[in-house]
């Protein structure tokens, strides 16, 4: 999270999700709707975790093969369920995170 943009939300509009701020929708309402989501755990493989909008049941989000992550109806492949599955390997709530795609671990700090 950025501090300078504590208002910014993920949300759905369509079937894609967005980055936007609380004020860009004159009806809040609707925003708060479509940034919200049910984190399940367990739903397609055991210790995985799967995000529901809110306001659609039976919706998940899940990754596209073009990279960008998409809302759709279940479906019941195995293709489905590994994009639509995800895990947190860890949680940090610095604002210093560890590179560790490389061999050495960097420590890059956001500015």
């Amino acid at each position: 999270m950025d501090p300078s943009r504590a208002d910014w939300y993920i949300r759905q509009r369509g079937n894609y999700l967005y980055v936007e701020p609380a004020s860009s929708d004159s009806n809040l309402t609707q925003f708060q709707k479509d940034a919200s989501f049910i984190v399940s755990t367990d739903k397609f493989y055991p210790s995985d975790y799967a995000l529901e909008p809110v306001h659609i049941t039976n919706y998940y989000v899940r990754l596209r093969d073009d990279g960008d992550l998409w809302i759709e109806h279940e479906q019941y492949t195995s293709a489905y369920r590994d994009a639509a599955s995800f895990r947190l390997y860890e949680y940090n709530t610095s604002r210093t995170y560890h590179d560790r795609l490389n061999t050495a671990t960097q420590t890059i700090e956001q500015s």
